[in-house]
């Protein structure tokens, strides 16, 4: 298993609560999956970013499916076809999600469910933006983006914490970022590139709304905290009628 898949998959185990809070996108994803499943035919997935497959893992074990993922990091690419490669439902292809959707996204066919989970704060805002205009365009009957909150009282907590337990999330961010960001001062952080720090979940929801309709925002660990308290959101959005 090559070193950048031992540490991502290290990082999401890294205790009992990281292996908690990570597991709710899945447990979710699969809930999900489940609404949109219909009787006699599998479901038609897409996966933005699928690193090295645990969302095939979690799907697959739940209902039938037809899974593509994609990913630009050949080690996890070569990963999840180790893990998964002789299932006849699951193909993996290495390369960024938007030049992907652009080349191939009609060619799938009618999808049941597009997602990106913990993916798109690591790609730039504009092409965030490009991205999900293709992604409406296939019209797949629910597109899902969980990303984590990394703006207001939320990052205080989860890097005071993080430095606490001698996790590494903390040490993306000076002190003075962690302080800013949250107190929503992100003009005083660096500006978004391709981590963590400073990005703005909101404007990600913003941005979803412009090209598909936002059906819902669930809140993790519980859907009662705002998003200020919440460690990460999930949203559902729809295509237009």
């Amino acid at each position: 298993m090559a070193d950048a898949v031992e540490t991502y998959e290290a990082a999401q185990n890294y205790s009992g609560l990281n292996s908690w809070l990570h597991g709710f996108r899945f447990r979710h994803l699969v809930g999900t999956a489940q609404r949109l499943a219909t009787p006699g035919r599998p479901l038609a997935a897409l996966e933005i970013g699928c690193a090295y497959g645990k969302a095939f893992g979690a799907l697959n074990a739940a209902l039938p499916i037809r899974y593509v993922g994609v990913d630009p990091h050949p080690d996890f690419i070569a990963e999840a076809q180790r893990r998964y490669g002789a299932q006849a439902n699951f193909r993996v292809v290495c390369e960024g999600g938007n030049s992907f959707v652009a080349r191939e996204g009609e060619g799938l066919g009618a999808l049941d469910l597009v997602f990106a989970l913990e993916t798109l704060e690591h790609i730039q805002a504009a092409e965030v933006m490009q991205l999900l205009d293709r992604i409406a365009a296939l019209r797949p009957r629910r597109f899902i983006a969980s990303v984590p909150v990394e703006v207001g009282p939320a990052i205080l907590l989860k890097n005071l914490g993080s430095a606490l337990t001698g996790y590494q999330r903390h040490r993306e961010y000076t002190l003075a970022e962690t302080l800013w960001a949250g107190f929503y001062r992100l003009d005083k952080v660096a500006p978004h590139a391709c981590g963590h720090k400073g990005f703005d979940w909101r404007w990600l929801a913003h941005s979803i709304h412009q090209a598909m309709p936002i059906v819902r925002i669930r809140r993790f660990p519980v859907n009662w905290l705002p998003g200020a308290l919440s460690t990460s959101v999930y949203i559902e959005a729809a295509p237009r009628p």
